[in-house]
C-alpha cells in the first residue's frame, strides 16, 4: 500500500506493509524507496505519528542515497576493504588472484581484456574468503563477553540485512561487512549474539548492547549513512 507524507516542500512516498507476524514496527530506507512494516494491530494514527517522528531521518537518508552510488567496478573507481578505499589496478596474468598493495587493490586477471562483471565477481570472492578468516575470530572473541556460543557461523551474502540469528542459535553474517571498518563488523556480530539472550529490540536488549559496547550508537549511525556503499 503506497502512502504519501509531506516534509517541507517535498513529498515522501512510502510502502506500508502490515503483517500478523511482525511484533515491532520498522522503517527501512534504501536507494529503491521507503518501506514501513508494522503489526496488523497498529492503528493508522499510530503509523502516521511514527512516520512524523522519523521524517527528518528519512529525508536525510534519501539525500544521502542520491549523493552516494554503489561502485561501478571500473579502473577509475575505488573499492572498500575494512573501511578503507582502494584504487582498482588490473594486472593481466596467468593466475587469478586479488591483492591489497598500498592504496590499491590489484586484480590479477588471466586475460588482457576484462569486464566490470569479472572485477565484481573477483572482488566478492575476495571479500568472502577474507571474511571466512576474520569473522569467526571476532565471533569467538565477542561470544566470551556475552556468555553464549553459536552452534554454527554461516558467512554468505544476505539480502537486506547484515546479520541474523536463528532459534537453533546459529549466527548468519553478510560477507559484504568485510567492506566496513572493524568496529562496524564487531557491532553487527555483538548485536546478533545479544539476540541469543534477548530476542526482541527492547530496552533490555539495548541495555545489554550498551553494557558490552557503550559506543554502539555510533555504529548504528555509520550503517544508516553508509549501508548502501557496502551492501
Amino acid at each position: 500500500m503506497i502512502k504519501k507524507v509531506k516534509y517541507g516542500n517535498c513529498i515522501i512516498q512510502y510502502d506500508l506493509i502490515k503483517s500478523k507476524r511482525i511484533k515491532t514496527s520498522q522503517i527501512t530506507v534504501t536507494s529503491s524507496g521507503v518501506t514501513v512494516r508494522t503489526p496488523q494491530t497498529k492503528s493508522t494514527m499510530d503509523v502516521k505519528n511514527m512516520i512524523q517522528q522519523r521524517l527528518q531521518w528519512i529525508f536525510k537518508k534519501q539525500l544521502h542515497f542520491a549523493k552516494h552510488k554503489k561502485p561501478i567496478f571500473s579502473i577509475k573507481s575505488t573499492l572498500s576493504v575494512q573501511g578503507k578505499d582502494y584504487k582498482i589496478h588490473i594486472i593481466p596474468t596467468s593466475v587469478e588472484k586479488t591483492i591489497l598493495l598500498g592504496n590499491t587493490i590489484e586484480f590479477h586477471i588471466p586475460q588482457k581484456k576484462h569486464t566490470t562483471k569479472q572485477i565484481k565477481k573477483q572482488y566478492q570472492t575476495y571479500l568472502e574468503k577474507r571474511s571466512n578468516v576474520l569473522f569467526p575470530k571476532l565471533v569467538h572473541d565477542l561470544e566470551k563477553q556475552i556468555g553464549v556460543h553459536p552452534t554454527k557461523i554461516n558467512i554468505k551474502e544476505l539480502k537486506d540485512r547484515w546479520g541474523s540469528s536463528t532459534h537453533t542459535e546459529e549466527i548468519n553474517l553478510n560477507y559484504n561487512l568485510m567492506k566496513a571498518p572493524r568496529s562496524i563488523i564487531n557491532y553487527v556480530i555483538l548485536h546478533e549474539l545479544c539476540h541469543f539472550k534477548i530476542k526482541e529490540h527492547s530496552s533490555r536488549f539495548w541495555n545489554l548492547m550498551a553494557k558490552h559496547m557503550p559506543e554502539y550508537g555510533e555504529s548504528v549511525k555509520w550503517l544508516e549513512m553508509n549501508g548502501i556503499r557496502i551492501n
